[in-house]
């Protein structure tokens, strides 16, 4: 990109132009415009902004701001926890507190769906995770695939 279409598209955008109708009007890739445009700050136009005048805050406010929206709080003991950015979301403290609080709470976990049968060779019930299960036990399986054309088992 030439310092030119630099100054453009900062000229265009500050206009309140989108980084789609930028790209197009200077023949310029989509990509170099957001590239571009999020680098140097323009990332907001001018009418997407609130309307509410907002007051500047002191960068200590801001890091004590940002500090608290990155701790949570462990769920087992309570330490706080500092969240790493662009992450995903800490529960636990440690693999210990995780551990303590899962074995002491395993109705939150994940429920899988318990499908219900009844065996096709002995006719006993049964349960399985599995949807399309047919014997209740590999015996059960084995005695119905070896039985000869008559319905007697082979030996």
């Amino acid at each position: 990109m030439t310092e030119e279409n630099k100054v453009r598209v900062t000229a265009l955008r500050n206009q309140g132009y989108g980084y789609l109708k930028i790209a197009n009007q200077l023949g310029i890739s989509l990509g170099s415009v957001k590239s571009f445009c999020q680098r140097c700050g323009l990332r907001e136009t001018p009418q997407s902004t609130s309307k509410k005048p907002t007051q500047p805050k002191s960068n200590a406010s801001d890091a004590l701001d940002a500090l608290a929206s990155l701790e949570t709080r462990c769920k087992q003991c309570g330490k706080p926890i500092l969240q790493p950015p662009h992450a995903k979301k800490k529960l636990f403290c440690s693999t210990s507190c995780r551990y303590k609080w899962w074995n002491a709470h395993p109705e939150y976990g994940s429920h899988r769906t318990v499908h219900k049968f009844t065996c096709l060779t002995c006719g006993t019930p049964f349960e399985s995770y599995q949807k399309n299960r047919k014997f209740c036990c590999t015996e059960c399986y084995i005695k119905s695939r070896y039985k000869d054309s008559s319905g007697r088992e082979n030996a």
